[in-house]
C-alpha cells in the first residue's frame, strides 16, 4: 500500500507532465517531432525545487530523450538551453541552487500550484 506521501508524489509528477507536454504542444523541442516525454532539464535527482517546476519540463521525442539519458549526449541539452534562451536558463540555474525538504505539506503546495497552472 502506497503512503500519503507516495500518492501525493505520483499526483504530482502526473500533473507536471500533462502541463509540460501542453505547454510545448507535444512537440520535441529539439527535433520538432511529436513529444513522447517530458524531460526535466535539471534531472529530478539533482533539485527537489525544480522537480514539479514547470519551466524545468522539456517535451522531447523518444529518440532525443534517449540521447540525453542513455548516451549521455550533452548537445541536446546544449541546444535546449540555446532555444529556451539565456533568461530561462538563468532562472533554471538560480532556482537550482535552492533547498526543501518533501514534506506532505511541500507536497500538497506543489499541487496546488500545478492545478492552478493555466496554459
Amino acid at each position: 500500500m502506497k503512503t500519503k506521501k507516495q500518492l501525493l508524489e505520483a499526483k504530482a509528477i502526473k500533473l507536471w507532465a500533462e502541463i509540460v507536454m501542453r505547454k510545448g504542444n507535444y512537440k520535441c523541442l529539439v527535433c520538432g517531432k511529436r513529444a513522447t516525454d517530458p524531460h526535466h532539464f535539471i534531472f529530478r535527482s539533482r533539485s527537489l525545487v525544480l522537480k514539479y517546476d514547470v519551466e524545468n519540463g522539456i517535451p522531447l521525442c523518444g529518440h532525443c530523450h534517449t540521447l540525453i539519458h542513455r548516451r549521455q549526449d550533452s548537445a541536446v541539452q546544449g541546444m535546449i538551453a540555446l532555444k529556451k534562451g539565456e533568461d530561462w536558463l538563468n532562472y533554471i540555474k538560480s532556482r537550482k541552487v535552492l533547498s526543501t525538504t518533501k514534506t506532505i505539506k511541500w507536497l500538497k503546495e506543489q499541487i496546488r500550484i500545478l492545478e492552478e497552472y493555466s496554459i
